[in-house]
């Protein structure tokens, strides 16, 4: 009860800032027909979803046509504008989209939508400001965040997916390692957990052993 009241509170400033359509893992396939569709109607439509959301036959069906007119609307508009022209108008449509979608959901299944959305996009989105305040994140803790962010972008680019894989989840733990005990379980309560994720675990040392043991000096006798 305690984190569904605490999402929610955050709902309102979420929503406006959240879906930035360049934070999200896996961008969409560019093809001749482009699929105008977001990550918010994607993730509403993904089997995976279904039990969280719980979604019924009429939202689910009101979603699914929004995405094939929207998909039509995108590519009658767009299909003689440039390569980049359908970029700059792509990103917009997506907003557009989200909106649309979003407003056939009720305020719990927008929680849900955020939940999702931020751990898609990872501890990265502690960048945004309001997800800042709500962990009342150190400026010291900002600047190593930021620095991973920076660095995890360098390092994306030429990569391929394995590589870009196994860089968010390398990038991901060195910034949970940044937040203390407090931070964590507001992490986990925005993202609808219980249970920290095992992919930021795993390598985490535990604190007996994190330094190098110091050698004894024998004992005189």
């Amino acid at each position: 009860m305690q984190r569904k009241i605490f999402t929610m509170l955050l709902i309102p400033a979420l929503l406006i800032t959240l879906f930035s359509v360049n934070e999200f893992n896996g961008a969409e396939n560019k093809t001749a027909d482009v699929d105008p569709q977001n990550h918010v109607l994607r993730a509403l439509l993904s089997p995976a979803h279904d039990a969280e959301l719980a979604l019924s036959d009429r939202v689910q069906q009101e979603l699914t046509a929004l995405q094939t007119r929207r998909i039509a609307l995108f590519n009658k508009l767009h299909s003689k504008d440039s390569p980049t022209q359908r970029e700059i108008a792509h990103q917009e449509f997506q907003l557009q989209t989200d909106q649309l979608a979003l407003s056939l959901l009720n305020v719990s299944q927008r929680a849900v939508v955020i939940q999702i959305q931020l751990r898609t996009i990872g501890l990265q989105s502690l960048l945004r400001p309001e997800i800042r305040v709500t962990l009342a994140l150190s400026d010291t803790q900002i600047q190593r965040i930021q620095g991973l962010s920076h660095q995890r972008t360098q390092l994306s680019q030429g990569a391929n997916a394995i590589e870009q894989s196994q860089l968010f989840v390398m990038v991901e733990r060195r910034i949970y390692a940044t937040l203390n005990d407090h931070q964590r379980q507001s992490w986990l309560r925005l993202i609808g957990s219980d249970e920290v994720p095992v992919a930021l675990v795993q390598e985490e040392v535990p604190k007996e052993t994190a330094t190098e043991p110091k050698e004894t000096e024998p004992k005189e006798t």
